[in-house]
């Protein structure tokens, strides 16, 4: 059975469904070059709408109920879908080949992606990925009887919204179904794309008032991956100083220079498991090193899993380089008094 949440109403920003890679009435023919096909037409030869062109204005997918107002025929529809152009999703619903599933079952239960479902068709950082889409329904909406519905491949936000909601109101419900960290990355990568600014952080109301409190003091817009999110989190409420995304002559931006003196790296093992990449790698390193700046470098689960590992290694290096000074251990010592995300709810 789906979950259902509670929700509350906010201003906004339309969430688009559905995204077509290519343009309609273009396909690439096995050489890559792109070959202009015959699009169906309007209209059938019995005069009729076709179903095609009017399933694509509604994104890819749509009830039986939009198409017959829009004019499509019961028997053109029958034979469109004969010819395998159009696929019979659901009791009264249609969808054209490879739309998203997370559109289909938008269409079927008349719902808008949210949540982590909103946040990973936005391209933002998700971690585990969904296994079910979130969808917003509305409070008062019956679902019927639960075996007409696919309900276990979707988790069921019940909340009202208007017409165009806000992004943050999308983000702000992740609270119920990731941790605080993962919520942070998933702010962070939104205010990197300019999702949200950070004055919309005010717009969080969802799970306590300390966790809220956290994200808007920990979000940050330079961050660029979760492993980077998870790293900066530890090092910062170690009481580190961290500044990401430093700008190094020779190398390029880091992603983190700690204490002003440290070089930490965390990489994706999907971005640097390939030799080129890996000699990339090598070549930042041996330039931040000749340039007086000591590095150390981690792989996405040790950010992840093992981020206490890697202040323990800063803090390490940091003190035999002689860069561990007494202020420097007072504002360690005053850190580990502090409550951080691990306490969170």
């Amino acid at each position: 059975m789906g979950s259902q949440f509670e929700g509350r109403t906010a201003d906004a920003r339309a969430c688009c469904l559905f995204t077509a890679h290519r343009a309609v009435g273009e396909t690439a023919n096995p050489q890559g070059r792109v070959a202009t096909v015959a699009a169906p037409a309007e209209r059938t030869d019995s005069g009729d709408m076709h179903p095609v062109p009017v399933i694509r204005r509604f994104g890819g997918a749509a009830r039986w109920k939009q198409l017959s107002e829009t004019g499509v025929s019961h028997a053109a529809l029958t034979a469109a879908v004969a010819r395998g152009e159009v696929r019979r999703v659901h009791r009264g619903c249609y969808a054209l080949p490879g739309v998203p599933e997370h559109q289909v079952l938008a269409t079927i239960f008349r719902g808008t992606p949210t949540c982590v479902s909103y946040a990973r068709q936005e391209g933002l950082p998700v971690y585990p990925g969904p296994a079910a889409t979130h969808l917003q329904v509305p409070q008062s909406r019956g679902l019927g009887a639960a075996r007409r519905r696919p309900d276990e491949r979707v988790v069921l936000h019940r909340i009202d919204l208007p017409t165009h909601p806000h992004p943050m109101l999308h983000l702000d419900l992740t609270h119920h179904c990731v941790g605080p960290r993962e919520q942070l990355a998933i702010l962070d990568g939104a205010l990197n794309a300019g999702l949200v600014r950070p004055e919309h952080l005010e717009l969080l109301v969802g799970g306590t008032s300390a966790r809220r409190e956290w994200l808007r003091r920990h979000a940050d817009p330079r961050s660029q991956s979760l492993s980077e999110t998870c790293a900066r989190v530890e090092l910062v409420e170690a009481g580190l100083d961290v500044v990401p995304q430093f700008p190094l002559n020779g190398v390029g931006r880091v992603d983190f220079l700690v204490e002003g003196v440290l070089v930490v790296e965390i990489d994706s093992q999907a971005h640097h498991s390939e030799e080129r990449a890996r000699a990339r790698d090598g070549d930042r390193d041996r330039a931040s090193t000749t340039q007086g700046y000591p590095h150390l470098r981690y792989m996405f689960h040790d950010a992840l899993d093992r981020p206490e590992e890697i202040v323990a290694d800063v803090i390490g290096t940091l003190m035999r380089f002689g860069y561990l000074t007494p202020e420097l251990r007072t504002r360690i010592a005053a850190a580990s008094r502090v409550s951080g995300w691990r306490e969170l709810h």
